[in-house]
């Protein structure tokens, strides 16, 4: 009996020593399946993070070679702003200037044109008092030009006793018009002196070798008959004028080769166009009845 029980003893635990062996080798199995797994995995993550390198360094060369660039074009924008900075200061130092210049100008011209009223002003004011200065007489060398004076004297002594006739209104406006036509003519005598002085100048030296001789020279003053007749018709100033038409006979050796207001007959037949032509532009028509119109008809 106890043969027995040992050998079921010993079944049993050989058994049970199989069985743990089983599990031994079971385990050792699982394992090393295990570490292959692992060891797997782990190239499996090491390749990974190497790709993971690679396109990470890939990314920081392309951010860097970006970066590069964008370094470089704001280094060349950075160029370019300065230069053109420099160009507009270039440019607005140019721009000051000139504005300086202009208004230096602007100034020099207004002082130009303030002198130059001055100036006209006080030609103005010498032409008045001149203009109320009395006639002097005119003497003319050439016969023409004195039977034309005697003639135009002869005209203003009857357009005298017309004047003396017309109303007030009409008188007013003749002694307007007589005054416009006065300042024209002043104008126009002195161009016109200036001309001949210049024309005598040049021919006189033409005139000497051809001929030896001058052309007949007619003295006329800028204040003389010329003018328009005076609207103050008193028996003193029409004594005054016939006196004047008197003496123009014998002032033929009264006149002087030196005289500055001397004139060939051509510009005086010039002058006295431009008086026709003064006098039609400032003759103005009064507002009156028909009697008034006929008189002003008349008096033209």
């Amino acid at each position: 009996m106890g043969l027995i029980a040992l050998e079921a003893d010993i079944l049993r635990l050989t058994t049970r020593l199989m069985m743990r062996e089983r599990d031994l080798r079971h385990a050792k199995q699982q394992l090393k399946l295990e570490c292959s797994r692992s060891s797997q995995s782990v190239l499996s993550w090491k390749s990974k993070a190497k790709q993971r390198d690679d396109q990470l360094r890939a990314v920081l060369q392309e951010k860097d070679h970006e970066m590069n660039l964008i370094v470089s074009q704001l280094v060349l924008l950075e160029a370019q702003l300065c230069k053109e900075q420099l160009r507009i200061e270039k440019l607005l130092i140019e721009k000051d200037a000139i504005i300086k210049f202009q208004r230096h100008e602007l100034v020099k011209l207004k002082k130009e044109r303030v002198r130059k009223e001055k100036q006209f002003e006080a030609a103005e004011d010498s032409a008045d008092e001149i203009m109320e200065l009395p006639p002097p007489p005119l003497p003319e060398t050439a016969t023409a030009a004195t039977q034309t004076t005697d003639h135009g004297c002869c005209c203003c002594c009857e357009d005298r006793a017309d004047l003396q006739q017309q109303p007030k209104s009409l008188v007013v406006i003749q002694k307007l018009r007589n005054d416009l036509v006065k300042s024209r003519v002043a104008k126009d005598v002195a161009v016109l002196l200036n001309n001949g002085s210049v024309a005598k100048r040049g021919k006189t030296s033409k005139q000497q070798t051809a001929q030896g001789q001058q052309r007949p020279t007619v003295i006329i003053n800028i204040l003389g008959k010329s003018l328009a007749p005076s609207t103050e018709y008193s028996s003193k100033q029409e004594q005054a004028k016939r006196q004047e038409c008197d003496i123009v006979s014998n002032a033929e050796d009264e006149v002087s080769e030196d005289d500055k207001n001397v004139l060939r007959i051509e510009d005086i037949a010039m002058l006295r166009d431009t008086l026709s032509k003064r006098k039609a532009l400032y003759i103005q028509r009064p507002r009156g009845d028909a009697s008034d119109f006929e008189q002003y008809d008349r008096a033209r």
